[in-house]
């Protein structure tokens, strides 16, 4: 499916880098780096044709360690304890009962797939260290079980920053933008400064004089703010989209707050 009709003019006017460009000479048999490093020690050299890339072994960091809950600290059941005495608890010294286990990153990888210093303190790629992107990528396989092939991620430093991204690539000033009438307001904010015009479901006069919007903005799942979550109304709401040709993007911070049963 081609969406390069949605982009925005910014969008279209991206070029790939000099150096990016690159990439396509690095698979060939032959080709030398010619910045500090080997394979061995960075990872990401059978990426990219690095240019002018700093020695890993001037890295001041030889590895990084932490103590983490174990993966079973939480139960998956409800508790019948109330928040607030779970409250006191993590206030008082009972926490430091809690089962840990140290995690340690290395400069160099012992195996290829391993996480490490080497390649997370380097220049990295676009989209992510590989290690991150492949973890991502099996965590949105498994949870959201895309419905097409052809899908990616993306690592962004937040919903915040990511809807930012979204904004710049998809929009032009004095654009509108579908959302609900009553929606998180932040993400709304960090629009205005691109002379994106919120338009909420119930539209009025003021919403009129500009092109017909073209994104919808939500929040599916524990809608903020009014938690709401209605399964066949965002069915309709899809098909509406296909019809119109209009692109969903969805603020899911709050997918895993909810509840098997009613209270």
């Amino acid at each position: 499916m081609d969406l390069s009709h949605h982009l925005s003019a910014i969008a279209q006017a991206r070029v790939v880098t000099p150096l990016k460009g690159l990439d396509m000479y690095t698979r060939k048999p032959g080709i030398i780096s010619l910045a500090g490093g080997t394979k061995s020690q960075c990872p990401l050299l059978k990426y990219t044709l690095l240019l002018g890339l700093p020695s890993p072994a001037y890295f001041p960091f030889a590895s990084v360690s932490g103590e983490v809950l174990t993966y079973d600290s939480f139960s998956l059941k409800t508790s019948p304890e109330s928040s607030s005495s779970w409250f006191w608890k993590w206030f008082s010294g009972s926490r430091s009962k809690e089962r840990t286990t140290t995690v340690t990153i290395g400069k160099y990888p012992k195996q290829p797939e391993d996480i490490n210093l080497a390649s997370s303190l380097q220049y990295g790629l676009a989209t992510g260290l590989p290690q991150l992107e492949d973890i991502l990528n099996e965590f949105v396989r498994k949870v959201y079980q895309p419905a097409y092939g052809n899908w990616t991620t993306l690592v962004h430093t937040g919903n915040t920053d990511g809807w930012g991204k979204v904004v710049l690539t998809l929009f032009n000033p004095g654009e509108g933008l579908l959302c609900s009438e009553w929606t998180y307001p932040s993400a709304m904010a960090s629009a205005i400064p691109f002379s994106v015009t919120p338009v909420p479901v119930k539209m009025d006069s003021q919403t009129r004089g500009m092109p017909r919007p073209r994104v919808l903005y939500t929040i599916p799942t524990g809608q903020n703010p009014t938690g709401a979550t209605t399964l066949e109304e965002r069915k309709e709401i899809y098909e509406i989209c296909v019809e119109y040709d209009i692109i969903i993007v969805e603020d899911d911070p709050y997918y895993f707050l909810s509840y098997n049963v009613s209270p």
